[in-house]
C-alpha cells in the first residue's frame, strides 16, 4: 500500500484540494451534504488566527486515510499542540499514526519547536500507549494555550 504524508502550513491551505478537505470533514466531523461547503471554507482559513499546519496521511496519495492538525502556542513560538489525530477505522493498527506524528515532529525540529503537546481522553488506553511509546510522558502541566484539559483529560508531552 503506497502511503503518502503531506505536512501543509496554514499559508497553503487554500491549495489543498477540495476534495481532501471534504475526506477530512467526513472522516473527524460526520457533517452532511449541505455542511461540507461551510466546513471545508472554514478549514481554508488559518486554524485559531496563528501559525498551524496539517499532516495528512493519503492511500495511493489520494485517499485521505488519516490526519492531525498541529498548532503553534500564541505566545510561545517553540511551544506547539497536536490536535484531530484520526485514523480511518480500516486503516487502524497499520503504524499510520505513528508515522503521522512521527512527521509533525520533523516539521517542528524544522520550525524550532522544543516541546510538543496533546489532549488524551483519560479512557483511551491505545492512545496513551501509542504517545508513550513515543516518549510523550505525562505533562505536569493540564493546560494548554490556557485550555485546562478537564477531569477526563491528560495532557501528556513531548520534548524535541
Amino acid at each position: 500500500m503506497d502511503i503518502c504524508l503531506e505536512a501543509v502550513a496554514s499559508e497553503n491551505y487554500k491549495t489543498i484540494a477540495y476534495d481532501t478537505l471534504k475526506q477530512i470533514v467526513l472522516m473527524r466531523w460526520e457533517y452532511n451534504d449541505d455542511e461540507i461547503d461551510g466546513a471545508v471554507a472554514f478549514m481554508r482559513e488559518p486554524p485559531f488566527g496563528f501559525v498551524s499546519f496539517y499532516v495528512i496521511a493519503l492511500r495511493n496519495c489520494g485517499m485521505v486515510i488519516g490526519f492531525a492538525q498541529f498548532f503553534r502556542d500564541e505566545d510561545d513560538n517553540t511551544l506547539w499542540t497536536y490536535g484531530d489525530l484520526e485514523i480511518h477505522n480500516d486503516y487502524r493498527k497499520l503504524g499510520i499514526a505513528t508515522r503521522i506524528i512521527e512527521r509533525g515532529i520533523q516539521a517542528l525540529v524544522q520550525r524550532c519547536a522544543k516541546k510538543l503537546l496533546t489532549f488524551i481522553d483519560e479512557s483511551n488506553k491505545p492512545s496513551a500507549m501509542l504517545h508513550e511509546k513515543l516518549c510523550f510522558v505525562r505533562s505536569a502541566n493540564q493546560d494548554i494555550n490556557n485550555v485546562y484539559a478537564g477531569v477526563d483529560r491528560i495532557v501528556y508531552e513531548y520534548t524535541l
